[in-house]
């Protein structure tokens, strides 16, 4: 039986689908832009959280926020005034863990935020130690992160395959980080989401990198660094494939390139609308029965990864998995029928929730008429319904428009049953509305 093939999980902070194989024409991000063709980019792969924590948590586990327990975010703030206590329920549950289990070595680089501390998911080597005091900023930097991999997977021991779970600062605000600038070399885009009057003045504004969303020198100035950051990480993940390919690696890994939610943009982060939950996920795999150059527009979740992987690699998984397999998807997805046709997401602050559909988004707030916006607050009602067939960018509430009345009913009755099966906390605390 042929070694079970190396797994590399490339994920950054905050980036959304912001790449050029996106379609987004100012950015540079060739390596990342190569990855994709020459694997499978999926265009409707959905976070389950629109911040950090929760999401990560789903990749990692297969499991939604209700069931492994990480609502909100974990670890204490950059400025060390706050700490956001989120906690994973069964860190046992860790993607590092049950890999182990299956033979492998499980490495860390860089960044991860799903476990409050970077030793505790329980990983064989994490490099850099939790205790070097070079800090996020630093240690994190996709840069430094590249090349302590290459270092690493060029000199390893052969006795194992590795999961390596790699994480860069990237592309999280502050943008200027070890030397980051902003890049103009193609223009600025302005992506269609944000450019909504009436999106950009409910906006308050993102970690006091983007003060006024109104003013366009500002919005520009902001995402002139972002792409500045983006290219950056593109150069790390540019690093890390050469040194696969430098250590004869390249056909046996199997490569995830992943976000982990929208971005620092207005109707973005922290929000359940479509630019705050679709993330860019590539798969590539040349040694495996992957499509080379393959797009697969089917619906799915990121919590779909590890059942996806267990199917593929054969992973000795102990507990129970909210997500479904798309490895049918992978060879040629034009071919198949996606697995799902909804998906979940949550937004903890605010109690807000998305049930997705090929063409609704049905959003819930069950905390009081009060749904998160970025970093503000707004009322509003308990139900919207986003027809996002007609109206993309999601701006216009049809939840109260009678043309829509049976859908919404019918969505609605699913959103409660998808919560039921679930048994979210949220149906042993009464919601305050």
């Amino acid at each position: 039986m042929p070694q079970s093939p190396n797994i590399l999980v490339i994920t950054t902070h905050d980036s959304g689908c912001h790449f050029g194989c996106y379609g987004v024409p100012t950015v540079h991000t060739p390596h990342i832009d190569a990855l994709a063709a020459d694997g499978v980019r999926f265009t409707r792969m959905y976070a389950t959280a629109p911040i950090c924590s929760p999401s990560r948590a789903s990749l990692m586990t297969g499991q939604y926020p209700a069931r492994h327990g990480l609502m909100g975010l974990t670890g204490v703030s950059r400025d060390g005034t706050r700490n956001w206590g989120g906690r994973m329920a069964e860190p046992s549950h860790h993607l590092s863990q049950t890999v182990r289990r299956s033979g492998y070595q499980s490495v860390l680089f860089g960044h991860q935020h799903e476990i409050g501390e970077p030793d505790v998911p329980g990983h064989d080597l994490v490099n850099p130690a939790p205790d070097d005091g070079a800090g996020p900023l630093t240690s994190h930097a996709a840069a430094a992160v590249a090349v302590r991999f290459a270092q690493w997977v060029c000199g390893r021991s052969r006795d194992k395959p590795f999961f390596a779970q790699v994480g860069f600062f990237e592309t999280h605000t502050p943008y200027d980080h070890e030397g980051v600038q902003p890049d103009r070399s193609r223009g600025v885009w302005v992506p269609p989401y944000c450019q909504s009057p009436s999106v950009r003045k409910a906006f308050n504004g993102l970690s006091g990198a983007l003060k006024d969303a109104q003013d366009d020198q500002a919005l520009q100035n902001h995402l002139a660094m972002f792409q500045g950051s983006l290219r950056a990480a593109d150069h790390g993940v540019g690093v890390i494939l050469q040194s696969l390919r430098e250590a004869g690696n390249e056909n046996d890994t199997l490569v995830i390139f992943n976000t982990d939610h929208g971005p620092e943009l207005p109707h973005a982060k922290w929000t359940v609308h479509d630019a705050g939950c679709r993330i860019a996920f590539i798969l590539r795999w040349p040694g495996g029965n992957v499509g080379r150059g393959a797009v697969c527009d089917h619906l799915l979740s990121n919590a779909d990864f590890v059942p996806t992987l267990t199917e593929l690699v054969g992973l000795d998984v102990r507990h129970p998995v909210d997500g479904v397999s798309f490895a049918n998807s992978l060879a040629d997805p034009a071919a198949h029928v996606g697995p799902r046709d909804e998906v979940l997401s949550y937004m903890h602050y605010g109690n807000v929730y998305s049930l997705r559909t090929s063409r609704y988004n049905l959003i819930r707030c069950l905390k009081g008429g009060v749904q998160v916006t970025d970093r503000g607050y707004r009322t509003r009602c308990p139900f919207e319904m986003f027809d996002t067939e007609r109206d993309p960018l999601e701006l216009n509430d049809v939840s109260n428009d009678p043309a829509y009345a049976t859908d919404f009913q019918k969505l609605a009755a699913r959103f409660w049953k998808s919560i039921e099966a679930l048994d979210d906390p949220i149906l042993r605390t009464p919601p305050e509305i």
